[in-house]
């Protein structure tokens, strides 16, 4: 059981995580009902907790800590999203998701993704069962910084895109900014063109 802790903002999930469960132990625990939070047992993972709050795990689920924070090495997965992928194991509508590239060797070991990308974005993906890890990369006031690459269509003023993330997007978490590193417009086919002077 934990101490009480104060002035801290987040979902169980995501504090589980901190503690080392990956992901499906901590479903298991809350289909168990082995989880409470102050004191009453929770079942939803995505259950806010701030102030003072004290999360507890019955002794039923003792063996499943004792496991995570073992001496056995986590392990941790680099993977390329393809497009018209989703970024979950169990797809509601039956899109394709990234469990279908995964071994079920793998999927047995409780892997999770460290954060996410839309169902038509591509790139680097993290998949690990160390929910510290997790945790460490996936909060905002670590300030792991993201390099996104994005391709719009349309007129876009390049000024006002770098003044909107420059400012920021205001967010539970406080207020999230980005830069521009580069970018071209496509003139014609094969030729591009630098629009840092363009409107």
């Amino acid at each position: 059981e934990d101490k009480p802790r104060k002035n801290i903002r987040q979902t169980l999930g995501q504090h589980l995580a901190a503690q080392g469960y990956n992901f499906r132990q901590i479903r298991k625990l809350l289909k168990g009902g082995r989880i409470e939070v102050n004191g009453k047992i929770e079942r939803s993972i995505s259950r806010m907790i701030a102030g003072d709050f004290v999360v507890g795990i019955s002794a039923t689920g003792a063996s499943i800590r004792e496991s995570c924070t073992s001496d056995k090495l986590p392990t941790i997965l680099v993977f390329h999203k393809p497009c018209d992928v989703v970024t979950t194991f169990k797809d509601e509508f039956g899109r394709k998701s990234v469990k279908s590239y995964f071994s079920k060797e793998l999927l047995d070991l409780g892997l999770h993704p460290i954060g996410r990308l839309d169902q038509h974005s591509t790139g680097l993906l993290l998949f690990t069962t160390d929910g510290k890890l997790t945790r460490r990369l996936t909060d905002p006031s670590n300030h792991i910084p993201r390099e996104y690459s994005c391709i719009v269509v349309g007129k876009v003023n390049f000024t006002i895109l770098k003044d909107r993330l420059a400012k920021g997007v205001n967010t539970r978490f406080g207020t999230l900014k980005g830069e521009v590193l580069s970018s071209r417009t496509l003139v014609n086919e094969n030729e591009f063109k630098d629009p840092s002077g363009d409107q």
